[in-house]
């Protein structure tokens, strides 16, 4: 079964980036998914997440974890098809199901949303990293 993430980071490979998503490395005996998209040109991590602003806490946290990842070096560089993976920023792609647009991020109405992506900028900047949110939509008729 095709999944909204798969068919979004499909379409994404059409253009310049290279498809992460359920690529996952091992870290201390553990199975992590690095990130969802990879864009070669711009050294930039991809980490994609289509939902409401409530259900979208967990693309954050995946993002902090592979921020650790390479902080930390716990892990060798990841590869891609022989080349390290190397990011310079780590982006945030939400695709948000709603039917009007946002005029600035802080419409969204969920203040744990909110308050992780600030912590998450925080982090990125602290770790040496540029962060990137780019947000797109999936129009909401209900």
């Amino acid at each position: 079964m095709l999944y909204k993430e798969a068919y979004f980071n499909h379409q994404r490979s059409l253009e310049q980036y290279t498809v992460l998503d359920r690529q996952n490395i091992q870290v201390q005996g553990m199975t992590v998914e690095i990130g969802d998209l990879y864009d070669p040109t711009k050294n930039e991590l991809v980490f994609v997440k289509i939902g409401t602003p409530q259900k979208l806490g967990y693309v954050i946290d995946q993002s902090l974890n592979t921020l650790k990842i390479f902080q930390t070096g716990t892990t060798s560089q990841p590869t891609l098809n022989g080349v390290e993976v190397k990011p310079k920023k780590l982006c945030l792609w939400i695709v948000l199901q709603r039917s009007k647009t946002l005029n600035k991020i802080s419409e969204i109405k969920s203040l744990i949303f909110l308050m992780k992506l600030n912590e998450w900028q925080k982090s990125c900047r602290n770790a040496g990293f540029e962060s990137v949110l780019r947000v797109s939509y999936i129009q909401n008729n209900a």
